[in-house]
């Protein structure tokens, strides 16, 4: 049964993400590999000498959404020294890419779909957006939630 399957999926996601180490500021995150649009496992984080800036979105959260133009301008103008990657929640493929499809149109950085709820649960994210700010090597260096003017401050210091 297809149903009984992706709870699995979700249950046993979850215990795999909260047998790990919990993320927090100045704790190493683990490599781990999420889907891209082409259903093909990536990696989130990659070995290069830039900071990231991980986002863990949701296409029904209009915070999330304004949050996207910012994203677009800071890869535009930080690509040599900032990697972002976002993350989605979205409870279907169909959601994830259709779904509210003009905002995310300009989405040019790696992006990715958290199927079965794994980052979630790992990054342990209580509101969307969720931003973690990753040294080179993985470490967390900040985490800030939501979308405002501190967010945008935070966000934008990252490139100047």
């Amino acid at each position: 049964n297809r149903r009984q399957s992706t709870e699995a999926l979700y249950i046993s996601n979850y215990h795999k993400a909260k047998l790990m180490k919990p993320v927090k500021v100045k704790s190493v995150i683990a490599n781990f590999e999420l889907k891209n649009k082409n259903l093909k496992s990536e990696q989130v984080l990659e070995a290069n000498n830039k900071k990231k800036l991980i986002g863990l979105m949701s296409s029904s959260c209009n915070y999330s959404m304004a949050a996207i133009p910012l994203l677009e301008k800071i890869n535009l103008e930080g690509k040599e020294q900032l990697d972002i990657v976002t993350i989605w929640d979205d409870s279907s493929y169909d959601t994830w890419q259709n779904y509210r499809s003009e905002k995310k149109s300009n989405i040019s950085w790696k992006n990715l779909w958290d199927e079965y709820g794994f980052a979630v649960n790992y990054f342990d994210r209580t509101l969307t957006p969720t931003f973690f700010v990753v040294d080179e090597d993985g470490k967390v260096l900040q985490k800030f939630s939501g979308f405002d003017k501190k967010t945008v401050k935070k966000i934008t210091a990252l490139i100047n």
